[in-house]
């Protein structure tokens, strides 16, 4: 973990803008506060992603998905600002530390799909 977080700090050093994805799972969700302050700290934006049943083995998912409801209730208290990306319809909102949490849930998001614009071909 110290390497990835001196690669961020070179980046950022460098003026390259970087994103971090935090991928919500049972086994990590109560880390989401640490993450979230990580990112304010160093003032990134913060992709919060849900496990979907795809490309995910059955035992795997039903395993590791957590539900990232009590992660956007308490977005939804903490946020000074709310708006949608238009192409996923995905609900973005603004902290006063001035990061950026957009919240992927992609699972039964029919916009999420109907906007798509991949193809994945799996073998």
């Amino acid at each position: 973990m110290e390497r990835v977080i001196e690669g961020i700090d070179k980046a950022l050093e460098y003026g390259i803008r970087v994103k971090l994805n935090y991928l919500a799972l049972r086994s990590n969700i109560d880390e989401f506060q640490k993450i979230l302050e990580f990112a304010e700290t160093k003032g990134l934006n913060l992709n919060v992603i849900e496990l979907i049943p795809l490309g995910v083995p059955v035992e795997v998912y039903r395993k590791e998905h957590a539900s990232i409801n009590q992660i956007i209730n308490y977005l939804e208290k903490k946020a000074v600002g709310k708006y949608y990306r238009e192409l996923q319809n995905r609900p973005v909102y603004v902290l006063d530390s001035g990061i950026r949490v957009e919240v992927v849930v992609g699972y039964g998001n029919f916009f999420f799909c109907a906007k798509c614009t991949r193809i994945r071909l799996t073998p």
